[in-house]
């Protein structure tokens, strides 16, 4: 639920699909464009732009940019946004996006810069490339436990301290009704990636009554440094209702052991 895909714009990505179901979405974005050229105003209105590249699809109007490109069995849509920039900018940008993307093999690790998603990496240098990229993982051996990690550009949020970014993220009802920090200090430094960050332990009253374990590991960025320096977040919680029938749930001591684990692997990748 907390998984997002954004760089330079937002990505869905959508697997399992048949050749047929794509064919099928592609001719829908086609013919999206040749309706639209009946809505009354130029901010409904978009264009066909051509893409050079097979299986896809590329649209334009004055607010969003989009491509829809099949690729290795899966649907990658792409949408950026004009409020900031011009509709050229935007379509520029949409269209550099399509010419760098390309498929990614499991768990390859690219060296040149960009942005690694699910099945693609996304070549970039552009110094103003901007992400939120954050991906969540559920253990096979414990499936009541998910560990979501965000990387998300410098900005606005990294005025915010690796602390009061810790005490945002609990106080935002998006985990649980009621929740118990543990501890003495309840808000620990830590190390993750090579910075300094925040982290704590909490038992977490769900909506639904149940109890459960959550870890939090913050980190500040930098939008002033001079290497990419982003937000860095780091969930590690339980789920006690998704254990597998006839196992316990794992404890909150396990729980903060593995989180503790996870924190500890996650490094900045090398670029060429």
């Amino acid at each position: 639920m907390y998984s997002s895909f954004g760089f330079n714009g937002k990505f869905q990505i959508v697997r399992g699909i048949s050749d047929a179901w794509a064919k099928a979405f592609l001719q829908k974005s086609k013919d999206f464009v040749i309706a639209s050229k009946r809505e009354p105003t130029a901010d409904q209105q978009f264009i066909e732009v051509s893409t050079g590249q097979p299986n896809s699809v590329a649209l334009s109007g004055t607010r969003v940019s989009e491509f829809d490109r099949y690729m290795n069995g899966q649907m990658i849509v792409y949408t950026a946004t004009s409020f900031e920039d011009s509709p050229e900018v935007t379509r520029k940008r949409m269209m550099n996006t399509l010419a760098s993307l390309r498929a990614r093999e499991p768990y390859e690790i690219p060296r040149q810069a960009g942005a690694c998603l699910p099945g693609i990496f996304v070549a970039s240098k552009a110094a103003n490339d901007f992400s939120n990229i954050g991906v969540t993982f559920r253990l096979k051996e414990h499936p009541d436990v998910t560990i979501f990690l965000a990387d998300r550009s410098a900005g606005d949020l990294s005025k915010m301290t690796s602390r009061q970014r810790n005490e945002f993220v609990w106080t935002s009802d998006a985990i649980g009704r009621v929740i118990h920090l543990h501890g003495p200090l309840r808000y620990r430094p830590t190390m993750m990636a090579g910075r300094s960050g925040a982290a704590s332990f909490a038992t977490v009253t769900r909506y639904d009554g149940a109890t459960d374990y959550a870890y939090l590991v913050t980190v500040q960025g930098d939008p002033n440094a001079t290497v990419d320096t982003p937000d860095l977040e780091l969930l590690v919680q339980r789920t006690a209702k998704y254990a597998v029938k006839g196992v316990s749930p794992v404890s909150g001591e396990e729980l903060e052991r593995i989180a503790k684990a996870v924190a500890a692997s996650v490094k900045r990748r090398p670029v060429q």
